[in-house]
Formats: structure tokens, C-alpha cells, sequence
């Protein structure tokens, strides 16, 4: 079983060594370079920066303070893309200055004609048209970094950086930057509160560094020192900043209270007592940050606000496993980096565990006047996050939070009276990370807790308490273009058995698989405790040709589910990738890659679940075209969960094809175009999704976009239901067939830099129909014997009660729900944002929605927005005022 993850291994450490010889004592003496020497080299350049002396810069975005004559200007940007190490095409200038409470930059980006440049105003974090900006890595420990950037037209862009490339938007600092336009340049000014960086405290400091500007029309990007495209890590690839020195740094206290009025209208239930039709609510709340030397911060929050502005985008999810949202709500959002820990998309923390739906509803029957009602979520009593970085290289992120008992109300003839729904509950995620040889060895841990206070008897289904610790290690080598990457995790939830035996039996874990001799379902068991893990050896760096090898396993007992996200325990994996990566432009591209993969699964049990194959390309053409696509061809495999606890079935072999195109995003007309299409091999199944989307910029100040999403599915074996008549259980099956269409509609006016208006709209319709019913007779046979067919003598369908009998020859008779349904869903939300002051927001929001589903197939389209647009809505009308304050 794991001869492949071994071989894969040793072909890897194969295709290493050649190069260790020579890759060993490379760039090993390299130093920063100073802004004299030439830039169009790869070597580290230095800015070395000094004090304000006199009256600090009004920012105005007009560069002609007193202040802007101290100092000197660095020149001569690089070109990074899209050809590498050329000279710009235009002219840039940069300069920094400081005192004891601000960073000051300002930047002439020259234009040899000043009307081509792009200047559009967008919504804050949004990449429009032309834009400069700098980032720092203050703690210089060359793993993250801070970013601060201007468009053209003035809007801010912040975000926090990381080694890999990937950027977290959501972190929003407070600053101040303001644009303005010469004769031949256009010009940005910005004053960053050290406030809003984290740094060491020491005497002198030095930062890594890093400033850019991106030409739109020409889809170039300019570098003050270059970061090659293919480099050992963008933040170690950064500059440096020199002359920070003895800055008097004060503690800083930061308070945002705010304070939400909201008002919801919904349809009003006669017989409901808890359907009024209108509700409306008044809350007040504190979000702050106090700095514990320059080193940490800590944020708390008192009754936070952890509303959302867009909704969750909508989804028909007919598989056994939960789907996965985004997290939204700013407290979780801000310096997740720091308790990040990940295996491969499993999570140890998922932050949308904390304030989630209560768990417990009453079984009530509407028809006989019994209502409950309970809150759409568990309210949050208290949250603390302390996360920073000594100066000898240990981080360390910290979060609690408590949530309340939140009570469900029910109304019966008899009277009315309330139960727990959840339980007051405790979260707590422990990070810590420790660099060694600047940063080429990391070694961390993490431990998380949940704890749930409860008695009752109709809550022992709940798990008590889960926690779950890991070991990370990072080894970085030969100048970074090699690392190996180890993580492992042990996981342990307690409960009374009804939990441990309802955990077992879930989608994550299928104990009671009838074929698998390795598992059984022990309803004694009051814990349960599984390891899992993850291995990488990779070669990227400045390479071109670049190897991936990874190997995973989860035992069947682990569980992250409490406070993070794992879809399936009970596997081991495997894949290799082998790619090229051309960032130079040649022929028809100014950039390409192409890659090979393989990999394979398999149970505990030896099963062999999942093996396939997959060549894909991506690139952008020289008229700033993207083109990639992918084939994938997976060989017979096996699926121990499709049957949601029976046994496992065969399934046979399939093409997965994906395709997409994209035309040059900086014209005002913009689209992208992907289809993505599976083929399989049993003659009947099929999936084929359309996805074409695009752009139109109006003018400076308005723009709309639209994505039309179109899926057909053809499922031969699309699992329906698993009744039991006399002791006899049976897998019922049917061939499904499924149309899903959705829009999503956006329009922004950003009247200017503090003041946007955005609309989204989004219909959704998904529709499917059963057929063929069939029963699962020998699940690992070829397709033609896997199955029996029911006859149309043997089902019968109630439309009384919506329900098919179906009567075997041995007398047993089987009932099923109806399986067919269409589901509609419109969302939209309408906001109008203000900064007014620094920092300080004014909302409005208009957010309107309507969802239902019928157990009926509904072909016509009009037919299905007919139906959608029948469905009363819920409107939520809400205002949201918050204020910033320094102390």
C-alpha cells in the first residue's frame, strides 16, 4: 500500500541531488546592498531612512512639505513583470521618513504621459487601476509582513503578507494616505502609526522592506529590489530599511465602541405566537487593542459584533459532509496567521465554531400548534486574543472565547416553557512558533479546548469537551529552495456514550461499516482519541523545475470537528508533483507553467480509495490573456462513505476535464469564460458546468460585474435512502438527474475614496429528478452486477404522504421519502459605507432574502424564478455606527 509514497520519496531525494553540491555555498556571504549600487541585480538593496526634523507632512498627497526636502530619494526600480530585471518603463521615487510615532512615505510614480496612467476609485482593499505602496517586516524575522498601498485615485489597500505569497485583506489598519497629480507624475503620501506594526524593542532597528508600484495598462509591476519570481520566499527575498533609532515608544490603547440599530420583517405566521413579522433589537458593544510593549497586542471584545455585510454564498449540498463557509467577522479575521494550523485543508481551528447555531431544537408538530423559536446564533459573551513576537524569535497567539446558554422557546396547547438549545461553552486556542537560524528553521505547537457546562438530560448528545494538540516543523535548506515540512496532531473528545457512539457513527468516522473488520461501533466508549499527520519534501526556491511530495493520514478516531473542520478521518494519501515554471516571455507568453501529479488513498483498512493522474498548464499570453485548464483521469477506486455507513462501493473510472480563459483585466470591458466537464464510464453519468463571467468599468467612480453559473449532472448512483423492513436493511439508490443555475450580480459606486455604495445580488436555483431505482446487491463487483433494479410493479408512490413502498419477493416492504426537490434561494444585500473619520465607520445596509424547497422536479426555468419570486421575504434593515479612539 504505501510502496508508491516510498518510491515517490526516494525519486524526489534523487532529483535533489545534483544540485545539493552546488546550491550548498551559494549566496551564502550575500549582504545588503546600499541604494547606490546597481538595482537590476537580486541582491538585497537598503534605504537607509532618518527623523523629521521640524513640522511633520500634512497628508495631502501633495509632496511639497518642508519635511520632503530632508532625506534622500531612492530610484531605479526594477521590472518584475513581465520581464523579469528590466529597466521600468517608468520612473519611480521613493522616500521615508520617522519619529516617535509615524512611519511617512512618499512616492512619485512619473508618467511620460499623464493621462494613460488608470485612476479609478474602488472600494478599500480593492486593487483598481495603477498603485505604489510599501510593505515592512518590522519584526524582521522575514516570514510576514506588513502592507500598505495606494491607488491612483486614493483608495487604501492593507493587508499582512506571508512568506508564500498568500495575503490576508481583512486585516485593516488605521492610517492615513492621500493621492494627488502632477504635470508628469502622480504622487502618494502616507503616515502609518507605529501603533499599527509590531516590532521589537530594541535601541536600533531594521526592517525588511519591500516597496512596489503596478502600471495597469501595462500589466507591469515595478520593484524598489526586485523579488525574483522564482524565490526562496517573498518576505526573505525583501530589502531592508536602516536608521530607526531610540524611538520613544508608548504603550497604545485602542477603542472602537459602536452601537447597531436593526429592524427585520419576515412573513407572519397566524398560529405562530413566536411570528410576529417584525422584530427589532438595539446593541452596543466594545472592540479594543491594548499594546503590551511593542512586541504584543492584545485584542478583547465585549458583546462583539459579529454580524456579516454578504451572506454566505448559497449551496445544494446533497453529499453526507459539512460545507465549509469563509469566515467573516472581524475579530476572528485579524492575526489568524499567527493560530493558523493546517494539514492539507483540515483545520484544528475553525473560528465559525465560536457563536454557531445552537445545537439542540424540540421535535414539535407544526399541525398540531407547536412552535419553538430560538436564536440564529450563540451569543458571545467575551472574546480575548493576545498574539506577538519576541525579539529572539517566539510567537506566540493566544484566543478565548465564551459563549452564553442560549434557551429555545416552545409553545404548546398545553402552555409555554423553554430548554437549553446550548450550553455555556468555553473556546481555547493556544499557537506558539519558534524561528532559529533566521528563519530556516521554525519549529511550533498548538493546542486547542472546547468545554460545554451542562446537566441535562436532552443534551447528552453533546460532547463535553474535545482538545486537540500538534508539533510543526519547518526546515528550510540550500538557500531555501528545499524544505521539509512535519506536522502531527492528536485529538481527544469526551463525552457521555450517547455522544462518543453518535461520533463514531457519524459521516466523519462510518464505525459501523458492515465490510470494514478494522472498525466497530463500542456504545461504552465515553472518549475517543485518533493521531493524524503530514509530511512534505519539496524543491522550489529559484528553480524551475520544481517537485511536491506529500504524504497524510488521519486514524479513524481522530476528530477536529469541535473547534476545527475535518470532512473525513480514516484515510492515508499520498501525490507527487513535478512542475515547470517559466516566468520569462517567450513566444506567444509572457509567463507559463506546466505540471504532472499523481496521487493515491487508501483506508486503514488497506482499501484502495482514490488513485488518479493529472496534467494541467496555466499562462498569460503577451496580449494579457490567462489561459489554464487541467485532465484528470481517476482509475477504479472505492467510496466507504457513499452509502452513509453500509458498506463501500466500487467506482469506476473517470476524466475529469476543466478549461478556463480570462481576457486583460486593465481594459474597461473585461470576461473569463471556464468549463469544467466530468466523463465516466457506466454510460449514464455526466457532469458539465459553465461558468462565464465579467466586468464593465463605467468610469472612474462606477462599475458592475456578473457571473452566470450553469451545472447538469447525470448520477448513476446518487445514494437516496437506507430503510429497514424485518431486521433487513437495504442501500436504495437512483439515477439523478440535477440542474443548478445561479447569478451573481454586483454594481459599485465609489463616490470617492471614504463613501461606496455596493449592491449583491444573488438568485439560486437547483432542481433534480430520481429514477431507476435500484438496490445495492454486491457493492464491489462491476457495475452491471452491482446493483438490482426495482420493477415498476414493485414501487408504489403515495402522493398523500409523499412517500415510495417498495415490496421485495421475500415479503419485506420498504418506505422512503420522495427523493425529488427543488430548491430556491434569492440573497442580496445593499451597503452604503462611510469613513467619516479616521477609523470610524457609518453603515447602512438593506440585506433581502427569500429561500424555500418543494419535494417536485421543476424543468422550466421561468417556472422556477416564478415559484422564487412567490416566496415571502425576510428584509433586514440595519445601521451600524462606530467611532475610533487612540489613547
Amino acid at each position: 500500500m504505501l510502496n508508491t509514497a516510498k518510491l515517490s520519496i526516494l525519486l524526489l531525494i534523487f532529483q535533489c541531488l545534483p544540485a545539493l553540491g552546488n546550491k550548498y555555498a551559494l549566496l551564502k556571504g550575500k549582504e545588503p546592498i546600499s541604494d547606490s549600487t546597481n538595482a537590476h541585480s537580486t541582491y538585497k538593496r537598503v534605504y537607509n531612512t532618518q527623523r523629521v526634523m521640524g513640522n511633520i507632512p500634512k497628508i495631502d498627497g501633495q509632496l511639497n512639505d518642508e519635511c520632503w526636502q530632508q532625506g534622500s530619494w531612492s530610484e531605479t526600480f526594477t521590472q518584475q513583470m513581465p520581464q523579469e530585471n528590466n529597466k521600468a518603463s517608468e520612473k519611480t521615487r521613493l522616500k521615508i521618513l520617522y519619529d516617535d510615532k509615524y512611519i511617512y512615505v512618499a512616492i512619485r510614480a512619473y508618467e511620460s504621459n499623464i493621462t494613460n496612467m488608470h485612476r479609478f476609485f474602488g472600494k478599500r482593499d480593492a486593487f483598481e487601476g495603477d498603485v505604489v505602496g510599501v510593505c515592512f517586516d518590522s519584526y524582521y524575522d522575514q516570514r510576514s509582513g506588513y502592507e500598505f498601498d495606494l491607488t491612483a485615485a486614493g483608495n487604501q489597500i492593507d493587508l499582512t503578507m506571508e512568506n508564500n505569497g498568500n495575503a490576508d485583506f481583512n486585516w485593516n489598519a488605521v492610517w492615513d494616505g492621500a493621492t494627488a497629480i502632477e504635470d508628469s507624475a502622480w504622487t502618494a503620501e502616507m503616515r502609518i502609526p507605529l501603533s499599527q506594526l509590531r516590532f521589537n524593542n530594541k535601541e536600533t532597528q531594521v526592517w525588511g522592506m519591500h516597496a512596489w508600484r503596478w502600471i495597469d495598462r501595462l500589466q507591469e509591476e515595478d520593484q524598489w529590489s526586485l523579488i525574483p519570481r522564482n524565490n526562496s520566499g517573498i518576505i526573505y527575498s525583501f530589502g531592508e530599511l536602516h536608521g530607526i533609532d531610540k524611538i520613544n515608544y508608548k504603550q497604545r490603547i485602542e477603542l472602537i465602541p459602536y452601537t447597531v440599530g436593526k429592524t427585520i420583517s419576515t412573513k407572519k405566521e397566524s398560529q405562530n405566537p413566536f411570528s410576529t413579522g417584525f422584530e427589532k433589537s438595539l446593541t452596543f458593544g466594545l472592540d479594543g487593542k491594548v499594546g503590551i510593549g511593542s512586541d504584543f497586542t492584545a485584542d478583547f471584545s465585549i458583546n462583539p459584533d459579529f454580524g456579516q455585510v454578504e451572506a454566505d454564498p448559497s449551496v445544494m449540498n446533497l453529499s453526507a459532509f459539512e460545507t465549509y463557509y469563509d469566515e467573516k467577522r472581524p475579530f476572528f479575521l485579524e492575526g489568524k496567521n499567527i493560530i493558523n494550523y493546517s494539514l492539507d485543508g483540515d483545520l484544528l481551528f475553525y473560528s465559525r465554531r465560536i457563536g454557531h447555531a445552537p445545537w439542540y431544537s424540540p421535535d414539535v408538530d407544526n399541525s398540531k400548534q407547536e412552535y419553538f423559536k430560538k436564536p440564529e446564533n450563540t451569543s458571545i459573551i467575551s472574546a480575548v486574543k493576545l498574539s506577538g513576537k519576541t525579539a529572539n524569535g517566539l510567537s506566540i497567539g493566544f484566543l478565548q472565547g465564551l459563549t452564553a446558554t442560549e434557551d429555545v422557546e416552545i409553545s404548546k396547547p398545553s402552555g409555554k416553557y423553554s430548554e437549553t438549545a446550548e450550553p455555556l461553552s468555553n473556546y481555547i486556542v493556544t499557537r506558539v512558533q519558534k524561528d532559529y537560524n533566521k528563519g530556516n528553521t521554525i519549529i511550533g505547537g498548538i493546542f486547542t479546548a472546547s468545554n460545554r457546562f451542562f446537566s441535562e438530560s436532552h443534551l447528552q448528545e453533546l460532547n463535553k469537551s474535545a482538545y486537540t494538540t500538534g508539533i510543526d516543523v519547518y526546515k528550510y535548506l540550500f538557500n531555501r529552495n528545499y524544505y521539509v515540512n512535519i506536522k502531527t496532531i492528536v485529538s481527544r473528545v469526551n463525552g457521555d456514550s450517547k455522544a462518543i457512539t453518535n461520533l463514531q457513527q457519524s459521516s466523519a468516522h462510518y464505525f459501523q461499516r458492515t465490510d470494514a473488520n478494522y472498525l466497530n461501533v463500542d456504545s461504552s466508549l465515553t472518549s475517543l482519541t485518533g493521531t493524524g499527520g503530514y509530511l512534505a519534501i519539496c524543491r522550489e526556491g529559484d528553480n524551475k523545475l520544481r517537485i511536491r511530495t506529500t504524504f497524510n493520514w488521519r486514524s479513524p478516531g481522530l476528530d477536529l470537528n469541535d473547534l476545527g473542520f475535518m470532512q473525513q478521518a480514516d484515510n492515508l494519501r499520498q501525490m507527487v508533483n513535478i512542475s515547470w515554471v517559466e516566468n520569462t516571455p517567450n513566444g506567444f507568453f509572457r509567463n507559463y507553467r506546466i505540471y504532472i501529479e499523481e496521487g493515491s488513498k487508501w483506508s486503514y483498512g488497506g482499501e484502495r480509495i482514490e488513485t488518479y493522474y493529472k496534467i494541467s498548464g496555466s499562462g498569460q499570453f503577451k496580449n494579457k490573456y490567462n489561459i489554464n485548464g487541467h485532465a484528470i483521469r481517476y482509475l477504479n477506486g472505492f467510496d466507504p462513505r457513499i452509502l452513509r455507513g453500509g458498506p463501500g462501493l466500487k467506482q469506476d473510472p473517470f476524466w475529469c476535464l476543466n478549461g478556463n480563459i480570462s481576457t486583460d483585466y486593465s481594459k474597461p470591458l473585461a470576461g473569463y469564460i471556464t468549463v469544467h466537464s466530468h466523463q465516466y464510464s457506466d454510460g449514464y453519468s455526466s457532469l458539465y458546468d459553465f461558468y462565464p463571467g465579467m466586468s464593465i468599468r463605467l468610469s472612474s467612480q462606477y462599475s458592475l460585474s456578473a457571473e452566470l453559473s450553469y451545472s447538469q449532472f447525470h448520477n448513476a448512483s446518487q445514494y437516496i435512502s437506507s430503510p429497514e423492513s424485518n431486521n433487513t436493511k437495504v442501500y436504495i439508490m437512483g439515477n439523478l438527474f440535477q440542474k443548478t443555475a445561479g447569478l451573481t450580480f454586483r454594481f459599485n459606486a465609489n463616490l470617492n475614496p471614504r463613501l461606496s455604495v455596493q449592491y449583491y445580488g444573488s438568485p439560486f436555483i437547483s432542481t433534480g429528478k430520481y429514477t431507476n431505482f435500484k438496490k445495492v446487491t454486491h457493492p464491489t463487483s462491476n457495475y452491471s452486477e452491482r446493483f438490482y433494479n426495482y420493477q415498476l410493479s414493485e414501487i408504489q408512490y403515495s402522493e398523500s404522504d409523499n412517500k415510495y413502498t417498495i415490496a421485495d419477493a421475500s415479503g419485506n416492504i420498504y418506505q422512503f421519502d420522495n427523493p425529488n426537490f427543488s430548491f430556491r434561494e434569492f440573497r442580496s444585500n445593499l451597503v452604503a459605507k462611510w469613513e467619516f473619520h479616521r477609523g470610524a465607520f457609518l453603515y447602512l445596509v438593506w440585506s433581502h432574502s427569500r429561500s424555500g424547497s418543494s419535494s417536485y422536479y421543476e424543468a422550466s426555468a421561468s417556472d422556477n424564478l416564478s415559484d422564487l419570486f412567490k416566496i415571502y421575504p425576510t428584509n433586514i434593515f440595519l445601521i451600524k455606527l462606530n467611532y475610533y479612539f487612540s489613547l
